[in-house]
């Protein structure tokens, strides 16, 4: 059977599953993206070792704090920080549920292009 693949990678979920609940742990994160715990915890140093993410102690428990001021790393988005990546995925969802609720029938946010499109 052929794996489905995804536009943004598992480093890019779990930061955002960082940044949307800071307190979530590896578990609750592995769930939500769908990976074991074991490869959230190789990311979570994946991360740690570029400098997007900060580890810390609170009490008995590891915390991870994401720096938002860090920039992508390939070279195409690299003058893109990681916060304005990260808004944009977590505001576009806040859009989406309000565009639905308002009667926006889950329709595209994005315009319309294509074949058939006035738009270009």
């Amino acid at each position: 059977m052929r794996r489905s693949w995804f536009f943004l990678t598992n480093h890019t979920l779990v930061l955002l599953c960082k940044a949307q609940e800071p307190e979530s742990s590896a578990r609750e994160i592995a769930l939500a993206v769908g990976l074991s715990e074991r490869r959230v915890y190789a990311v979570f140093h994946d991360l740690e070792r570029e400098g997007y993410l900060k580890r810390g102690n609170n009490g008995r428990r590891t915390m991870y704090e994401a720096d938002p001021t860090r920039h992508m790393r390939h070279p195409l988005v690299q003058h893109v920080r990681v916060e304005d990546l990260l808004a944009i995925l977590m505001n576009n969802g806040r859009r989406r549920a309000r565009a639905n609720s308002a009667g926006g029938g889950g329709r595209s946010v994005f315009p319309a292009s294509g074949p058939g499109s006035s738009r270009m």
